[in-house]
């Protein structure tokens, strides 16, 4: 389970991942079909992880709650 400090660094990454994938959208049709589909994979998997620890973390306080 990732700490608070961690998962900040993924939101940051996300950002710029987001702000990598507007760029490549301004490239021309041939280089952004392969830089959209390597860049939105490593996008999803980030945000599988934040969203996967952020659900871990809301179980791990709801079992301690009751």
């Amino acid at each position: 389970m990732l700490d608070a400090h961690q998962q900040g660094l993924i939101a940051v990454i996300l950002i710029l991942q987001c702000l990598l994938l507007y760029s490549v959208l301004q490239l021309d049709s041939v280089h952004r079909t392969g830089l959209l589909i390597s860049n939105g994979a490593r996008l999803i998997r980030a945000l599988n992880l934040l969203f996967r620890t952020a659900n871990a973390s809301n179980v791990f306080t709801d079992k301690q709650l009751a």
